[in-house]
């Protein structure tokens, strides 16, 4: 529960409204004053995060592969009323060039201030897309609902987060970080409840089969209760990743 950490005045509301399910939902102020004191054992952090250590390795990559996640957000790029892109190698390569290049500029703008300044191109971007394909796997994935706006118009992110394991130098991380939309934005913080007592489920369960199944559901389908009914977007949306359809 809740009791376990420190909150801000500020959304102590929300926090007994529709977050006291769950100790991930702790939505403390950035200006806080003291940092939270939470209980994090098991149960807790599982409704925090779920990593490797929490499930097998092997299920973990086999449900959240770069692949699976790649083709869903091309899916769903597709406006509902005339579909025209599909899945492929093609698809999947061009999409991870496009993130490439970017990591290959030696200059950013700023939009607020229309400043342009000089950076340095990552060594990363001489990746080849098929390397980041076969060498991302997924180590972690991340409940922050704590980001959920005052207005709760969504329900904060939620991140899938990817390792590269292969021998390229260094180290590096990719991380999909999805806004899911409010499915009941006029509920406010209510709208949002749904979702903390999934996360908080996890922390209970101890079969990893479902723990995994359940992300699955909640990622790819929206599905949150098992019965076969979206309860909102799936997580893994071309939207929640500030892009747009078509």
């Amino acid at each position: 529960m809740l009791g376990y950490c420190q909150v801000s005045p500020r959304y102590r509301t929300a926090l007994r409204l529709a977050l006291a399910a769950t100790a991930s939902l702790a939505l403390l102020s950035p200006a806080a004053a003291d940092p939270p004191q939470c209980d994090m054992s098991d149960s807790n952090r599982r409704t925090v995060v779920i990593t490797k250590n929490d499930v097998p390795v092997a299920d973990l990559e086999a449900t959240f592969s770069l692949q699976g996640v790649l083709d869903k957000i091309i899916e769903t790029t597709n406006p509902t009323d005339k579909p025209f892109l599909k899945p492929s190698a093609g698809e999947r390569a061009a999409l991870l060039q496009s993130m490439l290049r970017s990591l290959n500029k030696t200059s950013q703008r700023n939009a607020d201030g229309d400043v342009e300044v000089t950076v340095d191109a990552r060594p990363e971007g001489g990746i080849a897309p098929d390397q980041l394909l076969s060498g991302l796997k997924p180590v972690g994935l991340f409940n922050r609902l704590d980001l959920a706006p005052g207005n709760f118009e969504n329900c904060g992110e939620h991140r899938i987060v990817y390792a590269l394991q292969s021998n390229v130098p260094g180290r590096m991380t990719l991380i999909f970080e999805a806004k899911v939309k409010n499915p009941q934005p006029e509920q406010g913080p209510n709208g949002c409840l749904k979702i903390a007592n999934f996360w908080k489920s996890l922390g209970n369960e101890s079969d990893t089969g479902k723990i995994l199944e359940g992300l699955r559901r909640f990622y790819f389908e929206g599905n949150l209760d098992a019965d076969d009914k979206p309860d909102t977007d799936p997580v893994i949306h071309v939207e929640n990743y500030g892009l747009s359809r078509g």
